[in-house]
């Protein structure tokens, strides 16, 4: 199965323009679609509304091209991809996506909108319009109502039970229902980067040219660790030469500063890196401003492979302009001198100010670094509050220092975080991955292509990161809560499967994943392999066979249902014959069991639901949980449950663990969001979540 940046493209994004026939080609006008209409469908003999073109945004005329698609029986279908489509489970081909909706549900979204309609058999909602009319369903256990209109209605649907109770109600659940319906789709894309070689496209290159300046580089390998730097500054017979590390094996200091602070001061910066040298009777130092690999793609190879270049310091010396506090600070904003800092031996650092002599340098411990560079200028980070990113650099520094451990989930975890909150020159997309590549055992050659996302994935699966990008897909992000911060396009732009963190406050380590990446595609997408995916029935409301047990009154309700025709045409022969007395009898009896068969009804098919078919229904808005069960089930007697921690707007009763009406309504939505209910039949639970968009499948994974 293919995760997709955005759930609601798994089937638009598979539509793969090649090889389209020439009567399928050129853009097509599919503004008809737009029209905001009712219109019929003979295929499916119900009445749908198209989406307004005013209300989405759209210009008319609309042209869109037709895109192809394979489906899982390796059948091809050519449309156009303008509403958003599903694989119907019934038959595997693409449709257009058709929503049952509540009165109350708001805006319309790109999809073709039906009233709810209920499959339930005739005879039980003949039954609850008998009982409660055209007002609120009311559970069955609230009492009998025997007011003059429902009598009058008991009347008037005589003639109708006596046809309909002829016929079965209910079906038993067969073998072939007990699993959900599968959803038919299969991902014949090629991965951009696959974890298994054989999986990759037969048209894979190894080099890829950067789109920023066009330089080629070489994707598809390992980088090697570094023993020692490309390049040194080596003092010899007092002069300080250009050495290559290889053929040095003096102790050396790593210079660690940001370079917006030295705009223009190079020299200066060159002459204190020396003084410090000197000062701490070493013959060698390295400093990133000049001394790495001229060309590409050898220099950006150098720049991912620095860390190899701090952990071989003999010191690690971080040089301010000036010694005002504010000069750490703005040293600490920079993204890379946090992992110089992390990397240090002996987790201490030397600090050099330009307005002092070199020998009033201080020494600054690993664990002071937080409170002194990088908490003043920490920025809030993908809905994590600031106060808790703040502790999360304390606990890097902990960790480096060998006074806390953190597993491989919670360092990689809490330093993607820290990273994104670093200021930094875009390189390239992934310069964050790369960044946080640094701090980990496996590295990947740079792909330019790469979004940070894509990069994130292939760098997370080169490594053993306890399976992090699985456990990142099973996070429910919160979009509705997001801040405006310096970090504001990275989140708007991120795919539907990253996030670290949770609505629910949960952790990546307390998920256990059940299915594996098995590889990253050209889009941003995810292919899992193992994972499973459930159709929702989005277009109605199929007809639900479930048991309940044996019970005395059941079955004397139907042996007293069943016989009313037999009493009524009995009776009416009787009197065919002119036996009158016996006739008569037989025909009163009959009107009474017949009267009586709403009430019969509701009785026979009510109570608790032992087991029942398993289907996932879902609807656009929400309405009240009788309504829903007589929807589902023909009449109500207190079978559905919201559930009462499942989702963000779960409600839940005070002195037990049951779940309650929501509190949300449609009109209470924010904007550009919509309110949808899911019903789970086997579970007999109902939930409401909100997404700016239809799901098309469940992922119970």
């Amino acid at each position: 199965m293919k995760i997709m940046p955005d759930p609601v493209s798994t089937l638009c994004k598979s539509m793969a323009e090649a090889h389209v026939p020439q009567h399928f080609t050129g853009p097509k006008d599919v503004g008809y679609r737009y029209d905001g209409q009712n219109h019929f469908s003979w295929r499916w003999f119900f009445h749908y509304h198209n989406p307004s073109a005013a209300e989405l945004e759209k210009q008319l005329p609309l042209h869109v091209n037709p895109k192809r698609h394979r489906d899982v029986l390796n059948r091809i279908t050519y449309d156009t991809e303008d509403l958003i489509y599903y694989i119907d489970p019934a038959d595997g081909k693409p449709v257009r996506m058709v929503v049952q909706a509540a009165p109350t549900a708001g805006q319309q979204g790109e999809w073709k909108r039906t009233k709810i309609r209920s499959n339930a058999p005739s005879a039980l909602r003949l039954s609850t319009w008998v009982l409660h009319g055209s007002g609120p369903v009311k559970i069955r256990t609230e009492g009998t109502d025997w007011s003059f209109e429902v009598v009058a209605r008991g009347v008037a649907t005589i003639p109708l039970y006596l046809f309909l109770i002829v016929f079965p109600i209910r079906s038993t659940p067969t073998i072939s229902s007990i699993l959900y319906p599968s959803w038919p789709g299969r991902c014949y894309e090629y991965p951009k980067h696959a974890i298994n070689s054989l999986d990759a496209s037969p048209r894979r290159c190894d080099m890829v040219a950067n789109p920023r300046d066009g330089i080629v580089y070489h994707v598809n390998r390992e980088q090697a660790r570094l023993l020692r730097p490309t390049k040194l500054i080596v003092l010899i017979n007092g002069c300080w030469q250009l050495q290559s590390g290889d053929s040095s094996t003096k102790d050396y200091v790593f210079i660690s500063f940001n370079a917006s602070q030295f705009d223009g001061h190079d020299t200066v910066l060159e002459e204190r890196a020396r003084e410090v040298t000197k000062s701490l009777n070493l013959e060698a130092y390295w400093i990133d401003k000049h001394y790495r690999e001229d060309a590409q793609p050898s220099f950006t190879d150098d720049v991912h492979r620095y860390c190899d270049v701090v952990r071989g310091a003999r010191f690690v010396c971080i040089i301010l302009p000036n010694s005002k506090p504010e000069a750490m600070f703005r040293y600490g904003e920079r993204l890379w001198t946090l992992p110089e800092a992390l990397l240090a031996r002996d987790h201490t650092l030397l600090v050099q100010t330009m307005d002092t002599h070199v020998t009033q340098g201080k020494r600054l411990s690993l664990v002071d670094m937080p409170s002194r560079a990088w908490c003043p200028t920490t920025l809030a980070s993908d809905g994590v509050e600031e106060v808790k990113i703040t502790e999360y650099f304390r606990l890097l520094a902990e960790h480096y220092t060998g006074t806390l451990t953190l597993s491989r989930l919670e360092l990689i975890q809490i330093s993607l975080t820290a990273l994104r909150t670093r200021k930094y020159r875009a390189f390239t997309d992934g310069d964050i991955a790369y960044a946080l590549m640094t701090l980990l055992h496996k590295r990947p050659a740079m792909d330019p292509t790469d979004s940070e996302y894509e990069a994130l994935a292939r760098l997370s699966l080169a490594n053993d990161s306890d399976r992090i990008v699985e456990r990142m897909i099973c996070m429910l992000q919160d979009r509705l809560e997001l801040k405006h911060t310096p970090v504001q396009d990275l989140i708007n732009d991120k795919p539907a499967w990253f996030s670290l963190t949770d609505k629910f406050g949960n952790n990546l380590w307390d998920i256990e994943p059940v299915c594996q990446v098995a590889g990253i595609c050209n889009d941003g997408g995810l292919i899992l392999d193992g994972c499973r995916g459930i159709s929702i029935h989005w277009s109605d409301i199929p007809r639900v066979p479930y048991l309940t047990y044996f019970s005395w009154s059941r079955w004397f309700a139907a042996i007293f249902l069943r016989s009313g025709p037999i009493w009524f045409f009995t009776g009416v022969s009787l009197l065919a014959a002119q036996i009158v007395a016996a006739g008569a009898i037989f025909f009163i009896i009959a009107l009474g069991l017949l009267f009586s068969a709403p009430w019969t009804v509701s009785h026979l098919y009510g109570g608790k639901v032992w087991g029942a078919a398993p289907i996932l229904i879902g609807f656009e808005g929400t309405l009240p949980l009788a309504k829903i069960e007589s929807l589902c089930f023909g009449n109500c007697s207190g079978r559905l449950n919201y559930t009462p921690s499942s989702g963000p707007l779960s409600s839940r009763q005070e002195e037990e663990r049951i779940g309650a009406e929501p509190t949300i309504s449609d009109t209470s939505v924010p904007n550009g969001q919509r309110l949808f209910t899911l019903i789970d039949i086997v579970s007999i639970v109902t939930l409401c979540s909100i997404s700016s968009e239809v799901v098309i499948y469940f992922d119970n994974a």
